[in-house]
């Protein structure tokens, strides 16, 4: 999650720039199917671009457990 922790990767579209609370698409696979995680500030898009359903998966799991 942006502006959490240490360390945060910039993300893929340096036009947006940081949306606070936003989160990544985070790891992603390879050819080889390997889990790749950009760590490398390589502003690879498929780890490090703002995706809506994480966002939305995120709210609606934050939301059920307050509720419980």
């Amino acid at each position: 999650m942006t502006a959490e922790g240490m360390r945060n990767p910039y993300p893929h579209s340096r036009y947006v720039g940081l949306i606070p609370g936003g989160i990544m698409n985070g790891i992603a696979g390879n050819m080889a199917d390997a889990p790749v995680l950009d760590t490398e500030y390589g502003f690879d898009w498929r780890t490090t671009e703002y995706w809506s359903p994480h966002n939305a998966f995120y709210l609606w799991t934050v939301s059920a457990l307050e509720r419980a």
